[in-house]
């Protein structure tokens, strides 16, 4: 297992944007003597304009800008749950922040366009959940994805018209979220939903959720 590449930067107050769509445009020459292949006057070649959009800028290592000393300590200390596990989690920036308005009024968000998280509240759930999404992303094919909406009943994967609450996507990353919290869960049925919740993640990611421990009474 490759080990973590963690970047901390402190910005102190401001936002630092890293990566953004640009587009590029050239121009080629026009040639004035060109001439038809049955003579005559010669006309020149329009010029062909050659417009292109880059793909977006993504990091190359896990990186953590801003945000305060408690809020730093849960990102890390999440990143350490993963690694723990064995998921590695792709080259990611985390941004961090002490107001919603920074997360359009969610505690958390992901771009998965560049790789990015933002988080403005210091909650150990909601980093590993914004996390997982980037792993999620990042490891799930489309058959797996199918699978799982198929499985739980939902509206979509991540379809924006599908309400919140109906998509798998966000049911998946609170599946690796709830597994990776430290506090250790009983499970006292085989088939009840802490079961279920269960096997959704060794569905995710082939692994047994480790803080699940079986009643000793069972």
């Amino acid at each position: 297992m490759k080990h973590l590449r963690i970047t901390a930067k402190l910005i102190g107050a401001s936002l630092v944007v890293v990566g953004a769509w640009t587009s590029v445009a050239s121009a080629a020459g026009s040639s004035a003597g060109h001439e038809a292949a049955g003579g005559g006057d010669s006309e020149p070649v329009a010029a062909a304009e050659i417009v292109e959009m880059a793909e977006p800028i993504r990091p190359r290592a896990i990186v953590v800008i801003g945000g305060a000393i408690g809020q730093r300590a849960t990102a890390f200390w999440a990143l350490g749950r993963y690694e723990a596990l064995g998921l590695e989690v792709p080259p990611i920036e985390i941004h961090l922040h002490q107001d919603l308005a920074e997360c359009k009024g969610n505690r958390g968000i992901y771009n998965a366009g560049l790789q990015r998280i933002d988080v403005c509240v210091d909650e150990p759930c909601v980093m590993l959940h914004e996390i997982a999404h980037a792993w999620n992303h990042e490891n799930l094919n489309d058959a797996q994805r199918s699978e799982y909406v198929s499985t739980g009943d939902f509206g979509s994967w991540d379809d924006p018209e599908t309400p919140w609450f109906d998509r798998g996507s966000e049911d998946a990353a609170d599946t690796i979220a709830w597994a990776l919290l430290a506090e250790p869960i009983t499970m006292a049925s085989p088939d009840g939903p802490i079961a279920q919740r269960s096997s959704a993640f060794t569905f995710l990611t082939g692994l047994a959720a480790s803080r699940v421990q079986m009643d000793p009474a069972d």
